[in-house]
């Protein structure tokens, strides 16, 4: 039990910690953050640009490898075929020899009785002629032996010669899926950093969006408070976005139904099956309409500022299929901002609207998560269904 507790302590202070302690960190309050947060994406932008050259770079010097590694295997595989061509041609020489030294053994078998022998002996006209005829038979037979010696050697030779090249092609075609293995790494390392760079180009264009929203309503100047100069009104509570629906997945850690693996969830998803699509979603209370962006992750989005009971808040609505309002409306709980989505985007499986809550008057949109709370702290959702945006 004391274990199980333990666990339990451990995994507490881990949600915690993921969700709670980025809310430290500091958020724009004056123009002059802005500023300074589009230097920083610009600056990390061409950070990963720098960073994709080298990949590519690297990506591109295994390539060259692996097709000299290819290239190297279909030589060592071509001196194997031109080997295995060289051993059948000795091969077959040696059965030539051996057949024309059965012929000539067949004078040196003295006692196989057979009378070709004889008859070529002596058929000789002198003594010296059978000399002659003897000594060539000899010489012949010997010729031919020596010379099946010396091809039998050409024949291990080029063996041993094909091992060694069966043993490189071995080696080498372990080389090269060492080179394709660490080229795939280097292949989603890019694929990763053009994802990267998506996503900063997004946040960078968010952040040029959000900037022109606060100079049309007055503030140019590095030390101009954006709570002053943006006019968000007041409010005293929050509302439910829906007129009736259910939490189809609450905030916190879950299984994620589009990857399948255990993560963070940024927020509530509220749906209602009696009206799927294009149901109309409400600010959950009145504020300013801070930036409108389209994600392929999230589908279109609206972000709203609020400051309730003197706190400062925003909401994000995801998987939006149409805006109903703009950047730098005034809206109260009960405008329509837009209409239920939820099938327009990479990273929904169904009709909903995900509401996630941060504290501070959010400038960024990409970088919501490191603001994100519970939106069961502020609005009140049921256990089961819910049939008006209040008690």
């Amino acid at each position: 039990m004391k274990i199980k507790r333990i666990i339990l302590l451990l995994f507490t202070v881990l949600i915690s910690f993921l969700f709670i302690l980025p809310l430290n960190s500091s958020r724009a309050k004056t123009y002059g953050d802005l500023i300074d947060n589009l230097a920083k994406l610009e600056e990390e932008k061409r950070v990963q640009e720098e960073q994709v050259a080298l990949s590519q770079a690297e990506y591109d010097k295994l390539a060259k490898e692996i097709l000299e590694s290819q290239e190297k295997v279909s030589q060592y595989n071509s001196q194997i075929v031109e080997a295995t061509n060289k051993i059948k041609e000795l091969e077959d020489e040696i059965e030539k020899k051996k057949e024309e030294t059965n012929k000539i053994l067949v004078f040196l078998e003295l006692s196989s009785g057979e009378k070709s022998y004889l008859e070529y002996i002596f058929k000789a006209t002198s003594f010296t002629d059978f000399i002659h005829r003897v000594s060539v038979v000899e010489e012949i037979s010997k010729y031919n032996k020596e010379l099946i010696k010396e091809m039998n050697e050409l024949i291990e030779k080029q063996e041993n010669l094909k091992k060694e090249l069966n043993e490189k092609v071995k080696l080498e075609e372990a080389a090269r899926k060492e080179l394709e293995a660490k080229q795939r790494k280097v292949g989603n390392k890019i694929n990763d950093l053009y994802s990267e760079g998506a996503n900063i180009d997004e946040r960078i264009a968010d952040q040029k969006e959000i900037m022109a929203f606060y100079e049309a309503n007055g503030c140019t100047e590095r030390d101009d408070i954006l709570s002053v100069c943006s006019g968000v009104p007041p409010a005293t509570g929050f509302l439910r976005p829906l007129n009736r629906g259910v939490v189809t997945s609450d905030y916190g850690f879950r299984v994620s139904p589009i990857t399948g693996y255990y993560e963070g969830h940024t927020g509530i998803d509220v749906s209602d099956s009696g009206y799927p699509v294009g149901e109309p979603i409400y600010a959950v209370a009145a504020g300013k309409v801070a930036f409108e962006v389209n994600w392929g992750c999230g589908g279109r989005v609206v972000g709203i500022h609020h400051v309730v009971k003197g706190v400062e808040y925003t909401s994000m609505y995801m998987h939006l299929k149409s805006f109903n309002v703009n950047v730098g409306d005034v809206v109260t709980a009960n405008d329509v901002i837009g209409y239920m989505g939820g099938i327009y985007d990479n990273c929904s499986t169904g009709p909903h609207v995900h509401l996630s809550m941060t504290y501070g008057h959010l400038t960024d949109p990409g970088s919501y998560k490191s603001y994100i709370f519970d939106p069961n702290d502020v609005v009140y959702f049921p256990g089961s269904w819910f049939y008006s945006r209040s008690w």
